[in-house]
């Protein structure tokens, strides 16, 4: 190899103490060492350059899901709330229901639904695993994004208690009902509809409601999941606020637009 030829020389250059050759030789061998050692440094530096682009891409499409996931997930809690809402009325009140009693049984069953927080997080996970992003700033950005989908996780992760104890007391048939002809998903998101057709008659729904009215531990489970959901609405609202914040940086350390 030239390296070897010209090391090689070196030593001949000794044999002979030929200084100044010896000299030249030296400073060729370090020179070329040296670049050699920049150039594999360049080429690992535009390597990892590049690893970090295609992951900000992968990011920035993960969060543009997420924000859109949190948009979707605030209506349903805000349908989730306006039917808790009802129901705690209707169980603090001893008036029975009037022509409305099988939207009140629908408002029950509505209160008790749930959903998962958790965002997705792949390209993120990965880029933290890589000790990317490198800009400071963006880096905290991502920390502060994720770390509110965390503690939103952490308030959200037990199912609540009124969901076990008003499904222990609707009638199986009419769940069935419920989830057949008044709930669906459509790709990621989520329906309750607002115009459910009846399961029950007047008689039959008053029956259910006045069962549930009996239950003294329903109205504190609920108004304890009430107060969490409460808390969850804003919490998505900041959430898909904080993505719209984070992609612009994302753009900005891409140089792209919006």
């Amino acid at each position: 190899t030239p390296r070897g030829t010209r090391l090689l020389r070196i030593a001949g250059h000794i044999r002979e103490q030929n200084w100044t050759a010896i000299g030249i030789d030296f400073v060729i061998v370090v020179v070329g060492v040296f670049f050699g050692i920049q150039v594999s440094n360049w080429n690992q530096e535009r390597q990892s350059r590049g690893q970090e682009r295609e992951l900000l891409g992968r990011l920035k499409l993960e969060i543009q899901q997420n924000a859109a996931a949190a948009q979707e997930k605030r209506r349903f809690f805000d349908t989730v709330y306006a039917s808790a809402d009802r129901t705690y009325a209707f169980l603090d009140d001893d008036a029975p229901c009037s022509a409305d009693c099988w939207q009140r049984v629908v408002d029950a069953f509505y209160a008790s639904q749930w959903r998962d927080l958790r965002p997705t997080r792949d390209a993120f996970d990965e880029m933290e695993r890589l000790g990317l992003p490198r800009d400071t700033g963006l880096k905290v950005a991502l920390s502060n994004y994720y770390g509110l989908y965390e503690s939103m996780v952490s308030i959200t992760s037990d199912l609540p208690a009124y969901r076990a104890e008003v499904r222990s007391l609707i009638p199986p048939q009419v769940q069935l009902h419920l989830w057949r002809q008044c709930h669906r998903i459509e790709g990621v998101t989520e329906l309750l509809a607002a115009d459910c057709p009846a399961a029950l008659g007047e008689v039959e729904s008053r029956e259910v409601l006045e069962q549930l009215r009996t239950q003294q531990a329903l109205r504190p489970a609920l108004a304890s999941w009430m107060s969490t959901v409460a808390l969850t609405q804003p919490a998505l609202d900041q959430q898909a606020l904080g993505a719209e914040t984070v992609l612009v940086s994302i753009n900005a350390e891409l140089g792209e637009g919006p």
